[in-house]
């Protein structure tokens, strides 16, 4: 093989692997050994900065999944644009659900 070949071999290689990476990275589903665990995951991948002010199970929603109603001050996501009010502080609905590797949040909504 002469060097160009090679060359081009390698950059093809490392082109793929940045591709799947990339793809990976998009569509994984973050995972934590409790629910506020899988919550925390999911707001640092959302948002770039956030404090929990408050958080509660509730236990009426459904059997299927369970729900968690944090209140949540986040302004900003990695964009830069508002996450909901001026003030920044939000009202989330988490359903959780448990799978092998851990708790994941299925769904998030923000409320009034």
């Amino acid at each position: 093989m002469t060097k160009r070949k090679t060359f081009q071999s390698i950059a093809l290689i490392l082109c793929i692997s940045l591709i799947v990476l990339g793809i990976v990275c998009v569509y994984r589903t973050p995972y934590g050994g409790t629910p506020e665990k899988a919550i925390n995951v999911y707001l640092d991948t959302n948002t770039s900065s956030y404090r929990i002010l408050d958080e509660k199970k509730d236990s009426s929603f459904s059997l299927s999944s369970t729900r968690y109603v944090a209140t949540v001050d986040c302004k900003y996501n990695w964009r830069g644009s508002n996450q909901g009010r001026v003030d920044g502080v939000n009202i989330y609905f988490f359903d959780m659900k448990k799978s092998d590797k851990g708790w994941y949040v299925a769904s998030a909504n923000s409320g009034p």
